[in-house]
């Protein structure tokens, strides 16, 4: 069995590789998942937080599923509520 191959990515000063998934002949795309890696949700909410800090806000607000603990925790570091919005019935 061949390992899989992975894309090595530096957030928020952490290296996390990736695994790589063909999407499409010859595409490959790497995964990020923030849901249980704690390390790279704190290190890219404080970097998040830190970046926004100039920018007048009364809520944060994130589409639902993966992005979740971010804005958790961003709004934990910020002090401002936060919101899901749930996404549905896409059209293009």
């Amino acid at each position: 069995m061949n390992p899989r191959q992975t894309y090595a990515i530096e957030v928020a000063g952490l290296t996390r590789h990736f695994p790589l998934f063909e999407v499409a002949p010859g595409v490959r795309i790497a995964i990020l998942n923030m849901l249980g890696d704690t390390y790279v949700v704190k290190a890219a909410a404080a970097a998040l937080s830190e970046k926004l800090k100039e920018t007048p806000a009364d809520v944060l607000v994130t589409a639902e599923a993966k992005s979740i603990p971010l804005i958790y925790e961003m709004s934990a570091l910020m002090g401002l509520p936060y919101g899901v919005r749930l996404v549905t019935g896409i059209t293009h």
